[in-house]
């Protein structure tokens, strides 16, 4: 059962596919059994690879992956809804390395989304230098720098949310802009997060008026 955002959002570990499915809702209503259908999908196609070298998993994971279009220019801020992504087999790379871990996940690779701060992959290793899945070619990549580490459903969910603002903002959507600005206090944050976010919201509602 898909949980409310909010809810979701104080969990303390929940999986990558779930909390972007519940951000999504929050937007427009989601298939969750189409969902759920998708990502089987996919999983389907990575369970050949369960028992092969992680070397051979990754590789296995850019192939499947490959039939995702990556999508960052867009002023749609759609392309950050996982159901869009699954739907239209193409969205933002962050949603597309959700994606590719959820059914890494399923399909039993050992297998973790990997940030720097800007960009996201998908790979069993965070240091420097491993190869990884890369969302924005689809393919493999090196780990730029020493900055990559896990990143949490929560730390995803905080991208997705940062960039489904600033994609609403451009498209003149103050509506969504607000709903993804409130929603990111949602998620377990530091104080001084919470503060900075606090006052984008602020900014946001300005506009409103």
């Amino acid at each position: 059962m898909l949980l409310p955002f909010s809810l979701a959002a104080g969990l303390s570990c929940p999986t990558h596919a779930d909390l972007a499915a519940a951000l999504a809702a929050e937007f427009r209503l989601v298939d969750e059994a189409a969902v759920d259908a998708a990502l089987g999908g996919v999983t389907s196609a990575l369970e050949a690879y369960r028992d092969a070298p992680a070397a051979e998993q990754l590789v296995g994971l850019a192939a499947v992956m490959a039939a995702f279009e990556p999508i960052e220019g867009a002023a749609d801020a759609n392309v950050m809804l996982i159901d869009v992504a699954l739907d239209r087999m193409a969205g933002h790379p962050a949603v597309l390395a959700v994606v590719a871990a959820e059914a890494a996940r399923r399909a039993g690779l050992a297998m973790a989304v990997i940030g720097d701060g800007r960009d996201l992959f998908v790979g069993p290793y965070a240091r420097h230098g491993a190869a990884a899945f890369d969302p924005r070619r689809p393919g493999l990549n090196r780990l730029p720098g020493e900055r990559c580490s896990w990143r949490c459903s929560h730390q995803v969910a905080l991208l997705l949310l940062r960039e489904y603002l600033d994609r609403a903002l451009r498209a003149g959507d103050l509506a969504g802009a607000l709903r993804a600005a409130e929603l990111r206090l949602q998620l377990p944050l530091e104080l001084w997060a919470l503060r900075r976010l606090r006052g984008e919201l602020d900014a946001v509602r300005a506009r409103l008026n």
